[in-house]
């Protein structure tokens, strides 16, 4: 008797895992379907997250794609957890909003660098290094 009972809840929790997978599945087929905005060669990385669902506590948990530039490296480390670029994570809304940040400080370095010409109305100067003491 001990035995079905307990077949009957792991099979309700396989189903339950089933639900929980077909809805994960959606989400991320409606993610990576979406079309990335780009402004100037560079991405917009405010959009780029889906909220999927609530935790076991109420806290809405988030799909997000890491979108480093290439000056970015190839990871973000958040409390010793790697974040890897163009990978996509469950995160909750605290990782997320860091996460975001963090991409984009980087693509402000990044467009800093390879962006305009930021000496542009400085007057141009002729350095010479001279090894004779003039």
């Amino acid at each position: 008797m001990a035995f079905t009972d307990k077949k009957e809840d792991l099979q309700a929790e396989v189903e339950r895992l089933r639900a929980r997978n077909a809805e994960l599945e959606k989400a991320n087929k409606e993610f990576v379907d979406r079309p990335v905005p780009q402004v100037q060669g560079f991405s917009i990385t405010d959009s780029t997250e889906v909220r999927i669902a609530d935790d076991a506590e109420g806290n809405p948990r988030f799909l997000y794609k890491i979108n480093l530039p290439p000056s970015g490296g190839i990871d973000i480390k958040i409390n010793g957890t790697s974040f890897y670029h163009d990978q996509q994570y469950e995160i909750g809304l605290d990782t997320l909003r860091s996460l975001k940040d963090v991409v984009a400080r980087c693509w402000q370095h990044e467009q800093s660098i390879h962006g305009s010409n930021e000496n542009f109305y400085r007057r141009p100067t002729e350095r010479v290094l001279r090894g004779n003491g003039r």
